[in-house]
């Protein structure tokens, strides 16, 4: 007699929920750019800089509650990643800061003139960055 076996799927890991995470706000994102929704879709960029940052910074055991603790991090980042990276001083600092800038349309609306989805693959890019340093990718 045969016995059935039952086929359990693979518990994601939070490193996977984070990038799925992160994926659906960037992906929602680009949908409200579409729609010419500037604040929501600087408010899901930021959602996924925030996952991303947030979940990175539990890696490294370091708090980052307010924004004065987020720069912090990103020096720290700088300083142990070399603050050169890409030929730019201050790599996470400087992203860090764009990202931030997507908080601020959301919350206080796009600035006339200000083209948030210009720099917008330039956050998206900083974010899977940071997912691939979670994710212990090099």
């Amino acid at each position: 007699m045969a016995t059935a076996t039952t086929t359990v799927a693979p518990t994601p890991t939070l490193e996977h929920s984070t990038r799925a995470i992160a994926e659906k706000h960037l992906s929602a994102a680009w949908d409200a750019f579409d729609n010419h929704r500037t604040e929501l879709a600087s408010r899901h960029i930021w959602d996924a800089a925030a996952v991303a940052l947030y979940q990175l910074a539990r890696k490294y055991d370091y708090a980052i509650d307010n924004p004065d603790q987020r720069i912090g991090f990103a020096k720290m980042l700088d300083a142990r990643n070399g603050s050169d990276r890409n030929g730019s001083d201050g790599y996470y600092l400087s992203l860090l800061i764009l990202c931030e800038y997507y908080e601020s349309n959301a919350e206080l609306g796009v600035m006339p003139g200000d083209d948030p989805e210009f720099p917008a693959p330039i956050a998206a890019k900083f974010i899977n960055h940071l997912l691939d340093l979670i994710e212990g990718a090099p």
